[in-house]
This record gives structure tokens, sequence and C-alpha cells, in this order.
């Protein structure tokens, strides 16, 4: 029996070691994490990169936004569209006509550096709104003659 209590003892001590080791890793990822994050401040309201998307209301009746106080003078509201896994998202920005969307895909847990950033084509969106206005009409009046 002393043998046996002698290596849990044993056992006990080297598992406190590798635990303490772990806490204080852990905790040097996290103070570098909070660092990285600090450093990527998101762009202010209206400036390149800063989003653009109309957000779903869910029944809170948000003001209708009004496209031409969307971005900056110079901008666009425009998309860009990224493959994830067999799903594809569209990210709305301010952005210039023509440029590529640099999109960084999420951390992992306890990274401690961004993943490697993809460029994707962006277009400008903010003529779409004339586009279903009209395929709007169209549609009615077809209606209207059926």
């Amino acid at each position: 029996m002393a043998a046996i209590v002698a290596c849990q003892g044993v056992k006990y001590d080297a598992y406190a070691r590798t635990l303490a080791t772990a806490d204080a890793d852990r905790a040097t990822k996290i103070k570098a994490i909070e660092k990285l994050i600090d450093d990527k401040l998101a762009p202010g309201k209206g400036k390149k990169g800063d989003r653009c998307e109309k957000a779903l209301s869910n029944g809170t009746f948000r003001t209708k936004r009004n496209a031409e106080t969307i971005c900056d003078t110079g901008l666009c509201c425009g998309a860009a569209r990224i493959a994830v896994g067999e799903a594809v998202m569209t990210i709305e920005t301010c952005g210039t006509k023509g440029e590529k969307y640099s999109y960084t895909p999420p951390r992992g847990p306890l990274a401690t550096a961004w993943p490697t950033a993809t460029q994707h084509t962006f277009t400008c969106i903010e003529g779409a709104k004339n586009l279903a206005a009209a395929a709007s009409a169209l549609a009615a009046a077809v209606y209207m003659l059926a």
C-alpha cells in the first residue's frame, strides 16, 4: 500500500507540474491574442473595409438606410463572394471599384497569429437597387397583363 501511495504522489506531482506549465502557456497566449485583436481595429463608419450590408430588422423597426451615405465619397458598397466549404458567403463592405477584397478566415483557438488572407473579386452593388426596381416593375406589368 505504501508503494501505491508513493506512486500516486509522484504521478500527482508530475500532473501538477504539467498543469502549471499549461496554465502559464495559456495565459501567455491569451495576452498575445488580446494584443493581436487590439492591433486590428475595425474601420470607422463609412471607411474602406467597413461593413455596409443592411442588417435584418428582426422587427426592431430600424430606419431605412440611405444608400448614398453608407460609404464615404469615392467608395461604393460592394460585395465579395467567398466559398467556405460547400457554401458561399457574401460579404458587403465599402471599397473601390475593381479592387480585390482581402478575406482573413477566423483565427483558430489560442492561435497567436491571423491566418493567411485570400483575395476575392469585389463588385460594387449599389446599382443593383435600380435593377431590382426594374425587375419588380416588369413582374408587376406581366402580372397585370395576365
